[in-house]
């Protein structure tokens, strides 16, 4: 039992490394790629929407799979998106990539926090969020070194390695944490007052997705007619 939440709160961790390491970052990556400063908002405008999905629709996946296969897989794709972030030439290559970082954490987040909140106390859930915070203070940390040595790229190398390592973990543990590689058997409701809330839900997040997207590309045209000029 005791190895099973070393290995969850291990998993929270690696949620909270990618979550803050947009915001270190983009002060060497905007003028790096010659883009408005507030184009950070489009990238996390993709991540969070993805995380929300991702959310509202692991519910199938975590049954079938179960939550330590789910939460490995979902790991390793924020793994392969941070490592993508590294090499992106361009701005818009980071937005497919924000996309499939956001799905991954979307997918760690719900699987651990229902996996929790079945089998532990209220104790354990609070420690849980503390190691994610753990996460997400550590990351800036390592990016400002890599600003500060070489590049904001290199940063994103630095949390890439992290995310394989916990994946690793992870994976070898499958053995040891047999109770999460069964599904849980999740009963979630999708309806509020009987009338199906899911497909409201998910267009109010592709409006305000679309609206943000047609005001970012007005800011970049903004931005590069400024650019020109000067």
């Amino acid at each position: 039992m005791t190895l099973l939440l070393i290995v969850i709160y291990t998993a929270f961790i690696g949620l909270g490394v990618p979550d803050s390491l947009i915001g270190a970052a983009w002060p060497a990556i905007y003028p790096e790629m010659k883009l408005p400063v507030e184009s950070v908002s489009f990238i996390t405008l993709i991540i969070s929407g993805c995380t929300v999905i991702s959310s509202m629709f692991s519910v199938g996946i975590l049954n079938k799979l179960g939550t330590a296969k789910v939460t490995a897989i979902s790991m390793a794709m924020t793994a392969l998106a941070l490592i993508g972030f590294s090499l992106a030439p361009h701005f818009f290559w980071m937005v497919p990539l924000a996309a499939v970082l956001g799905l991954g954490a979307g997918a760690i987040d719900s699987g651990l926090n229902n996996y929790i909140a079945l089998h532990y106390k209220v104790s354990h859930m609070n420690f849980l969020h503390g190691f994610y915070g753990i996460g997400v203070s550590v990351s800036p940390y390592f990016m400002s070194l890599a600003i500060d040595k070489t590049s904001w790229r290199t940063g994103y190398i630095y949390a890439f390695i992290i995310q394989t390592v916990i994946t690793m973990v992870l994976v070898f543990s499958f053995p040891y944490i047999g109770v999460m590689i069964i599904p849980p058997l999740i009963s979630l409701s999708t309806s509020v007052f009987g009338i199906e809330s899911y497909p409201f839900m998910l267009m109010g997040m592709f409006v305000i997705m679309a609206v943000s997207t047609l005001v970012f590309l007005k800011q970049l045209k903004k931005q590069k007619r400024f650019n020109k000029e000067i």
